[in-house]
């Protein structure tokens, strides 16, 4: 699941907790937008011939926005969860 956790107010990390199937060993982790980002452009190079779910567009105004840090935070989780 992906939730959004501030820290520094000028930086938004997001929150993974992530599960292994069959497995009971459990993570959490923090990351930014751009991981995301750049977790796309990576598969898209890996696997060119596949369609790959969107990810919200960068931002450089209002990033800060609690209404848009949730919009971000539901489109990184549909991106994640495709």
């Amino acid at each position: 699941s992906l939730s959004a956790a501030r820290g520094n107010p000028a930086v938004t990390l997001y929150e993974l907790h992530i599960k292994a199937i069959g497995r009971r060993e459990a993570w959490t982790v923090y990351r930014r937008y751009s991981k995301f980002y750049d977790l796309r452009v990576q598969l898209q190079k890996r696997f060119p011939d596949h369609t790959l779910p969107p990810i919200p567009p960068k931002k450089l105004i209002g990033k800060e926005d609690p209404q848009f840090i949730e919009q971000r935070r539901g489109e990184l989780e549909e991106f994640l969860n495709a």
